[in-house]
């Protein structure tokens, strides 16, 4: 789990940088409150399994499959941040355990919380 966890924090961090601008491994580091030398490993360890690629400026890309896990992962944590805000838990703790609650779930045990949560509340 922890692997994964980590996997997935690496891959929603690059999507939602990469939306502003291009994504460095400083950015990560800053982001993530890690150091450069654990994004260096980590960033090659994402290339290796084909999560990622780096152009000639060092920029970092997702590849098909590493933007479809970051895509997924960004729409859990959308939805757990705004369940947990709605009800009425404070932003900066909601922030925290949806980024736990992210992580949590099978796609199928989500998509059916998302599909009796959105019935009950008329979506």
């Amino acid at each position: 789990m922890k692997q994964r966890k980590l996997t997935e924090d690496y891959l929603r961090t690059i999507y939602v940088l990469s939306r502003q601008k291009g994504v460095h491994g400083s950015d990560l580091a800053k982001t993530l409150c890690v150091s450069r030398p654990t994004v260096s490993v980590t960033l090659k360890s994402l290339s290796e399994e084909g999560f990622i690629w780096l152009d000639q400026g060092r920029n970092i890309h997702l590849t098909e499959r590493g933007l479809q896990i970051a895509q997924d992962i960004d729409e859990q944590n959308r939805f757990f941040l705004g369940l947990l805000t709605g009800l009425g838990i404070e932003a900066e703790t909601a922030a925290r355990e949806a980024c736990e609650m992210e992580h949590c779930l099978s796609p199928e045990s989500f998509s059916i919380l998302k599909a009796a949560l959105g019935q009950q509340s008329g979506n």
